[in-house]
């Protein structure tokens, strides 16, 4: 069969199943998979006869990155929040159409967040630390999910799925802020409607679930912070830079936020050197006050094949 000359499919963070391969082959005239890139660089040295990249991987494309990819048209994201891992301007400048794949992450992020509001409250990461370093042999009472207040700061697809959760989990004090109002939830889950003020001021825990653009940006500020409940324990599932990093990190100091978890950081993979270099002030903190994991929410099988194959059916449309 004879495939389209010139056309090369770059592929990160994922790769194709042998059927997909013998599927989508007739397309390309050469396909590339990098599913555990081990660097920026190495990417990058693909990129000179690229025309469709589907980026499942950890790297940030901005101007300088898309300066390497002097022939790529279409970049299809596996998930759905494209301002975490591409310069939409950039990309527009540069001639690229970008393209998601949203929705299909929503019940392995809602299950992430679960077991994360559990495991904060839990106090599980920092014990975990002590036991290690011999220091402590920390036992503290901790309240499960029908004995907390638990609120989601953002009611899309995920805040939803985590709702119903939670609730199938017993817990009944549910309260949430969102761009509008959601009576049938409120209705079906006992669910409560407060400002972004009484979120922060009355719960144990809160779940960021917010859309990252100009308008939430460093949302979650000094203003806010300092008005909060001081047991309050912050999960954000957002982009990071929904949270103002010196608000944050002040905020923890002085006691007027117990902990902040985030799934995700400033800066990611490569561009992370840690504690020692971190203009934020965050990852030398003590994990009772600050942890981060390295964006692992939508990490599932499952989730990476769906989006996979809606992004294979973005790039050809009814392919058989």
């Amino acid at each position: 069969m004879k495939k389209k000359h010139n056309s090369t499919l770059l592929l990160t963070g994922c790769s194709l199943s042998k059927e997909q391969y013998y599927r989508y082959e007739k397309n390309y005239q050469r396909i590339i998979e990098l599913p555990q890139p081990i660097s920026k660089s190495a990417i990058l040295a693909q990129g000179a006869c690229v025309t469709d990249y589907i980026l499942g991987g950890p790297e940030y494309i901005d101007d300088a990155a898309l300066k390497n990819f002097p022939k790529l048209q279409r970049l299809v994201l596996l998930g759905t929040g494209i301002p975490s891992f591409v310069d939409q301007k950039a990309a527009k400048e540069h001639g690229v159409l970008v393209m998601n794949t949203p929705h299909m992450n929503v019940q392995s992020v809602a299950e992430f967040a679960l077991s994360m509001i559990i495991t904060c409250a839990s106090g599980a990461p920092a014990a975990a630390e002590h036991v290690r370093e011999g220091s402590s042999w920390p036992q503290q009472a901790w309240k499960t999910l029908n004995e907390q207040h638990i609120g989601i700061f953002g009611m899309g697809h995920i805040g939803q799925a985590l709702v119903e959760k939670l609730y199938a989990l017993g817990a009944r004090q549910l309260t949430y802020t969102s761009q509008s109002r959601k009576p049938q939830l409120e209705e079906r889950y006992a669910l409560r409607f407060v400002t972004q003020k009484e979120l922060l001021n009355e719960c144990d825990s809160v779940s960021l679930h917010l859309s990252y653009n100009e308008q939430t940006h460093h949302l979650i500020n000094q203003s806010a912070l300092q008005k909060c409940n001081p047991r309050l324990r912050l999960l954000c599932f957002s982009n990071p830079h929904v949270i103002d990093p010196k608000a944050a990190r002040a905020a923890l100091l002085k006691g007027n936020l117990k902990q902040l978890y985030m799934d995700g950081y400033y800066r990611e993979w490569q561009e992370n050197l840690g504690q020692n270099h971190d203009p934020e002030g965050l990852l030398n903190l003590p994990r009772e006050r600050f942890w981060a994991t390295s964006h692992l929410a939508a990490q599932t099988n499952r989730a990476i094949e769906c989006q996979l194959a809606a992004a294979l059916d973005l790039l050809h449309p009814g392919t058989n």
